[in-house]
């Protein structure tokens, strides 16, 4: 975190990107963090596979600090379909997807994101 501050230059979208065993206290402690010296709200990145124990993982209480940032959730699935993840048991906020990238074009052993929906309001507002 310290060597990102450093060299982070206050221009762009800033997003966490949550494809590994990341618990709650560090997803929110990592979001604001860079809200509190940045002045940024985060965009967290992430797919179902990791964010099914992300969410199971969370208090409550965690769960409805981390919907308040916005989501971009990779999905290959029909566009729209998942526009909000549903809430934690105990909770009634659901996640609101802001960016749906529902799509992959292999690309020299790589894939390509190239198929996306997005609330571009909120997008700008990032």
């Amino acid at each position: 975190m310290a060597n990102f501050l450093k060299i982070y230059n206050g221009n762009g979208i800033v997003a966490l990107d949550v494809e590994t065993a990341v618990t709650p206290t560090f997803v929110l402690e990592w979001c604001d963090l860079i809200k509190a010296k940045m002045g940024r709200t985060t965009l967290v990145y992430t797919n179902w596979a990791w964010l099914k124990p992300l969410r199971t993982n969370c208090t409550v209480e965690q769960w409805e600090r981390l919907v308040e940032y916005p989501l971009w959730l990779a999905e290959v699935a029909e566009p729209g379909k998942n526009s909000t993840v549903d809430p934690k048991p105990g909770s009634t906020k659901g996640w609101p997807v802001v960016l749906h990238q529902y799509a992959y074009t292999p690309y020299a052993g790589n894939a390509i994101d190239r198929d996306w929906t997005a609330d571009l309001e909120k997008v700008r507002a990032l």
